[in-house]
């Protein structure tokens, strides 16, 4: 009966027998399989703007490195990117908007007054195409000056 070798360092069962331990060479160093991913700045840069536009991690995990990684990958590597993406864009969207204001544009102070400060423009009064039906601007004014006064309510 063969006994089961066992790696005497780390105390793991190999399953193999004694015999065919000694023949079969050791990993040097590490497990086998692809090197250990090393995170560049152009690919936290990438996570970073993908993050921020909302793009699933899936397909982030899909561009980062020459043929993509993995997702748990993504997530070991990327963390701090994927979790502050969407707040360092909309603070780069605040200055942007803040730097106009200062400016006087008028654009910008519009959108703070409506956005954060819950103003609004008035509801237009578009008149129907007079024209078209056959009276005239004049039947129209008197008309709408009835109703804006009480008149024909």
């Amino acid at each position: 009966m063969k006994r089961a070798a066992t790696d005497a360092k780390a105390g793991i069962h190999t399953g193999m027998s004694r015999k065919s331990a000694e023949i079969l060479p050791a990993h040097k160093k590490g497990r086998p399989g692809q090197p250990a991913y090393t995170p560049t700045p152009a690919d936290r840069a990438t996570v970073l703007a993908m993050s921020a536009a909302g793009i699933p991690q899936a397909a982030i995990a899909g561009c980062i490195g020459t043929r993509g990684i993995s997702e748990p990958t993504l997530r070991k590597h990327f963390a701090h990117e994927l979790s502050v993406g969407t707040t360092k864009l909309n603070g780069l969207c605040v200055q942007g908007i803040v730097k106009a204001m200062e400016a006087g544009e008028a654009c910008a102070l519009c959108f703070w007054a409506k956005c954060r400060m819950g103003w609004r423009e008035r509801e237009k009064v578009i008149p129907p195409q007079v024209d078209d039906a056959g009276g005239t601007w004049e039947e129209f004014l008197r008309i709408y000056q009835k109703q804006e006064s009480g008149a024909l309510r």
